[in-house]
C-alpha cells in the first residue's frame, strides 16, 4: 500500500469515527443527556434495573419484591440514571421554590407592617370635625399669581405679573 492510499484510508476512518461521534451526540441530546446531566450521572451506580434505584436517589432502595436485579456487565444504564439524575434536579428545585414562598411571605409582611406604621403619620390623627368651612379673605391689590372664579383657577399671571394664559 502506498503512502497516498494509507494516507486516504487512515482519513476516511476518521471522517466515518467523527460522523459516528456526532450521531451519539446528538442521540445523547435527543434523550436529554446535557453536560449538567453528564456531571449528574458520572458519581451515580445504578441498583436495580427493574426498579431504577440508582445510589444517589431518588430511589435508594429497590423495591422490587423479588429483589434487587443487578445490571450486567456492560449494560448501558444511561436511561435509568437520567431519571435518577432529573428526578433528584426536580425534587430540589420544588425545595427551593418551597424556601423561596416561605421567605417571600416573610418579606411580604415585612413590608406590610413597614407601610402600616408609615400610614400613620400626623395629618390622620388631626380632627377636621369642628371646622364646618375655611373662609380665606385676600387683601385687595394683592397678587396671587392666578384668577379664581367659582372655585377654580380660571388663569395663571406669569412671572412678569402679566396674564400668561387664559381659560
Amino acid at each position: 500500500m502506498s503512502r497516498a492510499a494509507a494516507s486516504n484510508a487512515s482519513k476516511a476512518a476518521q471522517k466515518e469515527m467523527l460522523k459516528e461521534k456526532a450521531a451519539q451526540r446528538e442521540a445523547a441530546l435527543a434523550m436529554g443527556l446535557t453536560k449538567d446531566m453528564q456531571k449528574a450521572i458520572s458519581a451515580d451506580t445504578l441498583l436495580c434495573t427493574v426498579c431504577g434505584a440508582s445510589q444517589l436517589g431518588p430511589d435508594t432502595q429497590c423495591t422490587c419484591k423479588g429483589g434487587r436485579t443487578r445490571p450486567p456487565e456492560g449494560y448501558d444504564a444511561t436511561v435509568q440514571l437520567l431519571a435518577a439524575a432529573k428526578a433528584r434536579h426536580a425534587a430540589n428545585v420544588k425545595a427551593k421554590m418551597g424556601a423561596s414562598a416561605a421567605k417571600q411571605a416573610s418579606v411580604q409582611a415585612a413590608k406590610a407592617k413597614k407601610r402600616e406604621a408609615k400610614d400613620t403619620d400626623g395629618l390622620a390623627e388631626l380632627d377636621l370635625s369642628t371646622i364646618d368651612y375655611c373662609e380665606v379673605e385676600f387683601l385687595p391689590g394683592a397678587k396671587l399669581g392666578m384668577s379664581i372664579e367659582k372655585n377654580a383657577v380660571s388663569a395663571v399671571a406669569d412671572a412678569a405679573g402679566g396674564e400668561a394664559g387664559g381659560r
